[in-house]
């Protein structure tokens, strides 16, 4: 299946008058939107640094309106744009006393070690940095300590898109960064073990700089690198629109150079769209013209004798490559996805899937078969004796679970109606009964059939919860407010007192469980699917949901995690409450499982059982 992305790099925000420059980006946008209506869908955005022009925080509020904007007419996620920092996105005045390059190989060696600070991001880059974490809150964030990453896949139309991105911007200074700058070959060499976990289909490189611009001492090395690790190397800096199948020692890479989106209006604009389809990549550039009209056009000068004005490259490698296989199609039948998913991909915590209903988009995170001790053991301080008894569970199907509570942006979209009493769409939606919730999950397969969402069995929602823990919280023996919501008037076990917001908070504001489980513990409680029992005695072990069918909701419905204006001893892990499931309080919601099912009924295992915990 064919793959496009759209290239765009060097667009020097600044927070002044940016008459010009906005009547530039702005027809960008607008044509995006035209080539989008009229076939040209761009799978991925690719930004190739210079996203301010002299590293200042309020440079980047400006960027923040105008990628909000790109995304909207390209018609992407957020989660499918990924950028890298250019030297304009280096506040030169905070340089001062940082060193100015690096002397040799072993220097490099001792810098780029993943525990030495790297003032050279942390200081000079601060503005970017903090913009780039706003930006990408909940969806990946910047390393300070290296120069390379995050890594990251995208899995689009069954190809799998590993994505390497670069900080070539370190040790940018002024007009003389010419073989002064630095990757590091022991950060690069980390990051591209990483990808190769990741076992990506198509391999694409971001950076800001021409590899020449890189030290003498290491840039051989580094090209030797990346020829051997990706595909593609994606580019900005110069200015210059461009594309050279570069040869090496180990082969050849690709490198496509996007021209600068915002220029003085002297020079020329441009960027390019690019298509890959098996193992031919096929560029199409566009570029700004000003008049009568100002709009981004195709640019016919580039390749002003190739057919149509396009080119077309080889890259033999990737002939069948990029197919209908897929990273998550192990979890469905037939090795393909439900109709309902939308995009998926593997990160850092594992595989994820996101569908989308109207405008809005809900991630869930792929949850292994494995197992572990359900409840809180006899001497877990602060707890209490319907955690009990301790027991193993062994859950052989995998699942799929939201990767936060349900918003109300969501809960709108589905029921066109708002009950929540902290009203804000990204936040988790409240006061729904667990009867509410039925009714949602209905209009659910209507809206997306057959993606068959429901409630987590108890265990489930524990098992996630802990995400191969074993202490009270998934961060550890002890939690503070600045990782869970709750009333830090009430701390644990004799801690320190944290804040009481009195509300919720906007999902995956705080950090995430290993699994990448945003609030598990705190904000909302949230409803399983079980019938409340005193103790587990007589529960189920296979992870099932523990039902009553022959006796009424009298005894009320399983909720778990804790709230806002519980204490922390009622966000542990263990720690489980009831209610009848007709009751709607300001703390109450859910978020929904899923278990793939073959199309004989069979739920699928997917993967082994890869984890054991002992008592």
């Amino acid at each position: 299946m064919a793959l496009t992305w759209l290239h765009v790099s060097d667009f020097h925000f600044t927070s002044g008058d940016g008459y010009e420059r906005d009547v530039v980006l702005k027809s960008l946008v607008d044509s995006v939107r035209w080539f989008r209506e009229h076939g040209r869908q761009p799978d991925l955005i690719f930004a190739t640094g210079d996203i301010a022009a002299f590293g200042k925080a309020d440079e980047y509020r400006v960027a923040t309106l105008f990628f909000n904007d790109l995304i909207a007419a390209a018609g992407v996620a957020r989660e499918r744009l990924f950028l890298v920092p250019g030297n304009h996105d280096v506040e030169r005045g905070k340089g001062v006393g940082l060193a100015r390059t690096l002397a040799s190989a072993e220097e490099s060696t001792a810098f780029f070690a993943p525990d030495c600070p790297k003032w050279q991001i942390s200081q000079k880059q601060r503005a970017f940095v903090d913009w780039y974490n706003g930006y990408f809150s909940g969806i990946r964030s910047f390393p300070e300590h290296s120069s390379c990453g995050p890594v990251e896949m995208v899995e689009i139309k069954g190809c799998r898109v590993g994505v390497l991105p670069l900080n070539s911007a370190l040790f940018c200074s002024g007009d003389d960064d010419f073989e002064k700058l630095w990757i590091g070959r022991r950060a690069l060499d980390a990051a591209i073990g990483q990808l190769k976990e990741l076992g990506a289909d198509l391999r694409i490189g971001l950076i800001h700089h021409p590899l020449s611009w890189l030290s003498g001492t290491e840039s051989a090395n580094i090209k030797a690198k990346l020829t051997k690790s990706v595909d593609l190397l994606l580019r900005g800096h110069l200015h210059d629109a461009d594309v050279e199948n570069v040869a090496g020692v180990a082969g050849k890479l690709l490198h496509l150079s996007a021209g600068a989106a915002f220029q003085e209006s002297r020079y020329p604009k441009r960027a390019l769209y690019a298509t890959l389809d098996n193992g031919k990549v096929t560029v199409f550039p566009i570029h700004y013209v000003d008049g009568p009209h100002e709009v981004w056009a195709h640019d016919t000068g580039l390749f002003p004798r190739e057919p149509g004005h396009v080119k077309n490259f080889d890259l033999p490698a990737l002939v069948g490559r990029c197919s209908s296989g897929s990273v998550s199609a192990q979890f469905w039948e037939g090795g393909r996805p439900p109709s309902w998913a939308d995009t998926w991909g593997r990160d850092q915590f594992g595989s994820w899937v996101e569908f989308v209903v109207g405008d809005v988009r809900q991630r869930m995170r792929w949850i292994p078969p494995g197992r572990f001790w359900m409840g809180s053991p006899k001497d877990e301080a602060e707890r209490f004796d319907w955690e009990g008894p301790r027991h193993e569970v062994a859950l052989k199907k995998g699942f799929w679970l939201f990767d936060t509570a349900c918003t109300q942006a969501l809960w709108q979209e589905v029921m066109g109606e708002n009950p929540s009493r902290f009203q804000s769409p990204d936040r988790p939606v409240e006061r729904v009964s667990f009867e509410d919730v039925g009714r949602f999950l209905q209009r659910m397969e209507k809206r997306l059939p057959g993606i068959g969402l429901t409630l987590p069995s108890e265990a489930q929602w524990e098992y996630a919860c802990r995400a191969g823990t074993t202490t009270p919280f998934s961060f550890g023996v002890t939690i503070n407010t600045d990782q869970a919501n709750y009333d830090g008037n009430y701390p644990y076990a004799g801690g320190s007192k944290g804040v009481d917001r009195e509300q919720t908070v906007p999902v995956a504001t705080l950090p995430s469980n290993p699994w990448g489980l945003f609030e598990m513990h705190g904000n909302v409680w949230e409803w399983c699917e079980d019938h409340w029992h005193d103790s587990y005695n007589g529960a189920p072990t296979d992870g099932r949901a523990w039902l009553d069918t022959a006796s009424p909701d009298g005894g009320g419905r399983v909720l778990r995690g804790g709230s806002w204006d519980a204490s922390a001893r009622y966000v542990r892990a263990a720690f489980r409450v009831r209610l009848p499931p007709g009751e709607r309080f300001g703390y109450l919601g859910f978020r929904c499982a899923l278990v793939p099912v073959s199309k004989a009924g069979r739920q699928e295992e997917a993967v082994p059982v890869i984890l054991a915990q002992s008592a």
